[in-house]
């Protein structure tokens, strides 16, 4: 016996979409198998239930593109909001305004420091 190699031809619209509304990100490529089986049935059942409602194969593409479509929106809403609810690292800010308050002018030879009186140009 030997595999066919093109035995899943035309299928990989289906693995992306399933894998894509099992929730698998698709910027970071996280996701579980879980979530994979669970895409599966569903493109299974769309698949399935489609030319049973006797829809013109082309609406079909239509409706599994719009569903991959809309898994991605949702994801990137996800990791919108995760990043927004994340915790924000503190920053060295008074290094910062101490590094500007204190930068030695611009001038060949010049050694003396600006202060907060003199400007620094």
């Amino acid at each position: 016996m030997s595999g066919s190699s093109t035995l899943a031809q035309g299928l990989e619209l289906d693995v992306i979409a399933a894998v894509i509304i099992g929730g698998t990100s698709f910027s970071g490529g996280v996701g579980t198998v879980r979530g994979t089986l669970i895409g599966i049935l569903f493109i299974g059942v769309i698949q399935n239930g489609m030319p049973l409602l006797n829809l013109d194969i082309y609406f079909q593409y239509i409706v599994r593109g719009g569903l991959i479509l809309a898994a991605v929106l949702v994801n990137r809403l996800q990791e919108a909001r995760k990043a927004r609810d994340a915790p924000t690292p503190k920053t060295s800010a008074p290094l910062v305004i101490a590094y500007a308050r204190y930068r030695p002018r611009s001038g060949i030879g010049s050694s003396r420091m600006c202060s907060r009186k003199s400007r620094c140009l």
